[in-house]
């Protein structure tokens, strides 16, 4: 298993390039340098992210020195690096004892960074807290596998490891984007990872298969409106839409799919309701989307990217008198399964040769409790 670091620069190194040649052809013997992130200037609450364990300590002198971390980087240009190895734990221990060296430069070993850096600019941390201020030792560096994890995951969640695995990096980035809603439930530090892991997971890129990339796909509600990441599409739900690729062998495949999220106030039963709506359109012989996963307000499941109006627009022969067919059987269906209040077209889907109700929600009505199959 790699264990991962993220090494940041504090000022001293930014303001000599010696100690950044010196940091680096030391790093570089360590281990591996895959990412790096010119930050111009630092987020503040991506520091406030890294430091969060420090809120409400005091240093020996009785100083909380919280707020001190914080200040350093206010404003300030940084550059992050996530360092790799397939060592552990004692790898850690050797790197930050004796190739970046202790906290307080003062006292760090012979030929580490930082006491590189106490030659160059005198810093201690006698004297920092004198001035109430932290001390610039040159880096940040993590100080173990696990915050290794949790810190360079601060500062590359939102970056691919490899830039070709997202095809559409802006949407992907958008704050309502399916990629951040991924990236929440993934494992990993990049974000083509955390996605890649979340997908897995969710059955959505199947075992044994090579991850290729990632897509965000537009959407457009029943009014024809389109747009990319999570937004209301009915009254009971927040879509959006992605598509994966993967390689079995030597075949390629994509695999389109829509997460849809319940927004009632009682999600949990909501969601148990569509799925008993889905189970009995189905056994009806009603077409309905795959279903990859489903979870307590939420489910992902095959994406169709045409009306039913569309598909029937452009359906040539014999798909034309299928996709007839299909909502003839939908329509008689809803009118014997359910307590249900009318029948609209712009709710089906289609694939270019079926249609399928997707729309499971509570407009479809309660199942009929007196119906018997003749």
């Amino acid at each position: 298993m790699k264990t991962r670091l993220l090494v940041m620069y504090k000022q001293a190194i930014l303001k000599h390039p010696e100690l950044e040649k010196f940091l680096l052809g030391r790093l570089r013997g360590e281990g591996n340098l895959i990412a790096q992130r010119v930050w111009e200037p630092l987020p503040t609450q991506r520091v406030y992210a890294l430091y969060q364990e420090h809120e409400g300590r005091k240093n020996p002198a009785g100083h909380e020195y919280f707020q001190w971390l914080i200040n350093q980087f206010m404003n300030q240009r940084s550059i992050t690096w996530v360092l790799e190895s397939d060592e552990g734990d004692e790898w850690v221990n050797h790197l930050r004892a004796d190739v970046i060296g202790a906290t307080d430069p003062s006292k760090a070993g012979r030929g580490t960074l930082r006491e590189a850096v106490y030659r160059v600019n005198g810093d201690s941390i006698e004297k920092a807290n004198s001035e109430e201020r932290a001390v610039d030792n040159g880096v940040h560096c993590s100080d173990s596998a696990e915050s290794g994890k949790r810190e360079s995951r601060i500062f590359y969640k939102d970056y691919p490891l490899n830039p070709d695995a997202i095809l559409n990096h802006d949407e992907c980035k958008a704050g309502s984007s399916l990629a951040m809603e991924l990236m929440r439930t993934g494992e990993g530090v990049f974000l083509d990872e955390l996605i890649e892991s979340s997908l897995r997971t969710k059955g959505i890129i199947p075992d044994a298969s090579k991850f290729v990339s990632y897509e965000e796909l537009a959407v457009a509600d029943r009014d024809g409106q389109i747009s990319y990441g999570l937004a209301p599409r009915g009254s009971e739900t927040y879509n959006a839409a992605g598509s994966v690729r993967f390689r079995q062998g030597n075949q390629e495949a994509e695999r389109r799919f829509v997460a849809k999220h319940c927004i009632k106030f009682c999600a949990e039963l909501a969601v148990k309701q569509w799925m008993e709506r889905r189970a009995i359109l189905k056994a009806e012989g009603v077409m309905v989307p795959e279903l990859f996963y489903q979870g307590n307000a939420e489910h992902y499941e095959q994406f169709l990217p045409l009306t039913a109006e569309q598909a029937l627009c452009h359906a040539q022969e014999p798909h034309l008198t299928i996709m007839r067919g299909d909502i003839a059987r939908i329509e008689k269906v809803f009118k014997d399964r359910f307590v249900y209040a009318g029948f609209d077209l712009k709710e089906l889907r289609s694939d270019g040769e079926r249609v399928y109700v997707c729309d499971f929600g509570e407009d479809i009505g309660a199942p009929k409790t007196d119906y018997s199959k003749s």
